[in-house]
Protein backbone atom coordinates (compact mmCIF):
# COMPACT_ATOMS: atom_id res chain seq x y z
CA UNK A 1 0.00 0.00 0.00
CA UNK A 2 2.88 2.38 0.78
CA UNK A 3 4.12 1.85 -2.78
CA UNK A 4 0.71 2.86 -4.18
CA UNK A 5 0.05 -0.65 -5.41
CA UNK A 6 -3.40 -1.04 -3.93
CA UNK A 7 -4.25 -4.07 -6.02
CA UNK A 8 -1.26 -6.05 -4.74
CA UNK A 9 -1.81 -4.82 -1.18
CA UNK A 10 -5.45 -5.93 -1.32
CA UNK A 11 -4.47 -9.32 -2.68
CA UNK A 12 -1.93 -9.75 0.14
CA UNK A 13 -4.50 -8.79 2.78
CA UNK A 14 -7.15 -11.11 1.37
CA UNK A 15 -4.60 -13.95 1.29
CA UNK A 16 -3.64 -13.28 4.92
CA UNK A 17 -7.33 -13.33 5.88
CA UNK A 18 -7.81 -16.65 4.09
CA UNK A 19 -5.09 -18.06 6.33
CA UNK A 20 -6.37 -16.36 9.49
CA UNK A 21 -9.86 -14.83 9.22
CA UNK A 22 -9.57 -13.66 12.82
CA UNK A 23 -6.73 -11.26 12.03
CA UNK A 24 -8.14 -7.88 13.07
CA UNK A 25 -5.13 -6.04 11.64
CA UNK A 26 -5.79 -7.66 8.26
CA UNK A 27 -9.40 -6.47 8.22
CA UNK A 28 -8.31 -2.97 9.22
CA UNK A 29 -5.63 -2.85 6.52
CA UNK A 30 -8.05 -4.16 3.90
CA UNK A 31 -10.51 -1.46 4.99
CA UNK A 32 -7.86 1.20 4.36
CA UNK A 33 -7.19 -0.27 0.92
CA UNK A 34 -10.87 -0.34 0.01
CA UNK A 35 -11.33 3.27 1.10
CA UNK A 36 -8.28 4.32 -0.94
CA UNK A 37 -9.91 2.58 -3.92
CA UNK A 38 -13.17 4.45 -3.35
CA UNK A 39 -14.98 1.37 -2.05
CA UNK A 40 -16.23 3.06 1.10
CA UNK A 41 -18.95 0.58 2.06
CA UNK A 42 -16.54 -2.37 1.75
CA UNK A 43 -14.03 -0.43 3.83
CA UNK A 44 -16.60 0.27 6.52
CA UNK A 45 -17.50 -3.42 6.64
CA UNK A 46 -13.83 -4.28 7.15
CA UNK A 47 -13.42 -1.74 9.95
CA UNK A 48 -16.53 -3.06 11.70
CA UNK A 49 -15.20 -6.61 11.37
CA UNK A 50 -11.86 -5.50 12.81
CA UNK A 51 -13.70 -4.06 15.82
CA UNK A 52 -15.65 -7.28 16.32
CA UNK A 53 -12.34 -9.11 16.49
CA UNK A 54 -10.45 -6.55 18.59
CA UNK A 55 -12.46 -3.76 20.22
CA UNK A 56 -9.31 -2.44 21.91
CA UNK A 57 -7.70 -1.15 18.71
CA UNK A 58 -8.45 2.57 18.32
CA UNK A 59 -7.61 2.79 14.62
CA UNK A 60 -10.78 1.20 13.20
CA UNK A 61 -12.85 3.53 15.39
CA UNK A 62 -11.05 6.57 14.02
CA UNK A 63 -11.29 5.29 10.46
CA UNK A 64 -15.03 4.81 10.87
CA UNK A 65 -15.32 8.27 12.46
CA UNK A 66 -13.79 9.82 9.34
CA UNK A 67 -16.07 7.87 7.03
CA UNK A 68 -19.19 8.75 9.00
CA UNK A 69 -18.05 12.38 9.01
CA UNK A 70 -17.64 12.29 5.23
CA UNK A 71 -21.18 10.86 5.01
CA UNK A 72 -22.51 13.73 7.19
CA UNK A 73 -23.49 11.34 9.98
CA UNK A 74 -22.01 13.55 12.68
CA UNK A 75 -23.57 11.65 15.58
CA UNK A 76 -21.94 8.35 14.55
CA UNK A 77 -18.72 10.14 13.61
CA UNK A 78 -18.44 11.68 17.06
CA UNK A 79 -19.32 8.43 18.80
CA UNK A 80 -16.62 6.47 16.97
CA UNK A 81 -14.09 9.25 17.36
CA UNK A 82 -14.67 9.44 21.11
CA UNK A 83 -14.32 5.66 21.44
CA UNK A 84 -11.03 5.68 19.53
CA UNK A 85 -9.62 8.55 21.57
CA UNK A 86 -10.73 6.88 24.81
CA UNK A 87 -8.51 3.95 23.84
CA UNK A 88 -5.54 6.13 22.86
CA UNK A 89 -5.67 9.83 23.69
CA UNK A 90 -2.38 10.37 21.86
CA UNK A 91 -3.75 9.92 18.34
CA UNK A 92 -3.59 13.37 16.78
CA UNK A 93 -5.84 12.59 13.77
CA UNK A 94 -8.71 11.82 16.14
CA UNK A 95 -8.62 15.35 17.50
CA UNK A 96 -8.56 16.78 13.99
CA UNK A 97 -11.68 14.81 13.06
CA UNK A 98 -13.36 15.69 16.34
CA UNK A 99 -12.53 19.35 15.81
CA UNK A 100 -14.29 19.35 12.44
CA UNK A 101 -17.26 17.46 13.89
CA UNK A 102 -17.64 20.10 16.60
CA UNK A 103 -17.15 22.92 14.10
CA UNK A 104 -19.94 21.55 11.90
CA UNK A 105 -22.23 21.54 14.94
CA UNK A 106 -21.40 25.14 15.85
CA UNK A 107 -19.59 24.01 18.99
CA UNK A 108 -16.81 26.50 18.34
CA UNK A 109 -14.91 26.33 21.63
CA UNK A 110 -14.86 22.53 21.56
CA UNK A 111 -13.62 22.68 17.97
CA UNK A 112 -10.81 25.06 18.96
CA UNK A 113 -9.88 22.86 21.94
CA UNK A 114 -9.69 19.76 19.72
CA UNK A 115 -7.73 21.55 17.01
CA UNK A 116 -5.27 22.82 19.64
CA UNK A 117 -4.85 19.28 20.97
CA UNK A 118 -4.18 18.12 17.42
CA UNK A 119 -1.44 20.75 17.09
CA UNK A 120 0.12 19.69 20.42
CA UNK A 121 0.26 16.06 19.34
CA UNK A 122 1.04 16.30 15.62
CA UNK A 123 4.66 17.31 15.30
CA UNK A 124 5.85 15.48 12.19
CA UNK A 125 7.49 17.46 9.42
CA UNK A 126 5.26 15.71 6.89
CA UNK A 127 2.19 17.25 8.56
CA UNK A 128 3.41 20.86 8.39
CA UNK A 129 0.84 21.82 5.75
CA UNK A 130 -2.13 20.47 7.73
CA UNK A 131 -0.77 22.00 10.96
CA UNK A 132 -0.58 25.38 9.20
CA UNK A 133 -4.15 24.99 7.96
CA UNK A 134 -5.42 24.04 11.41
CA UNK A 135 -3.60 26.96 13.00
CA UNK A 136 -5.28 29.26 10.46
CA UNK A 137 -8.70 27.78 11.25
CA UNK A 138 -8.11 28.35 14.98
CA UNK A 139 -7.07 31.93 14.34
CA UNK A 140 -10.18 32.48 12.22
CA UNK A 141 -12.43 31.06 14.93
CA UNK A 142 -10.97 33.33 17.59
Amino acid sequence: MNNDNLSAAGKTCRHALEIDPGLAFGHNALGDIYVAQGKVEAGMNCFHQALKLDATDPQPYLSLAELYYDADDLKSAEEYCQKGLALDAGLAPGYLTLGYICLDQDRTQEAVDNFQQFLRLETSVAAKHIRDEVAAVIEGLK
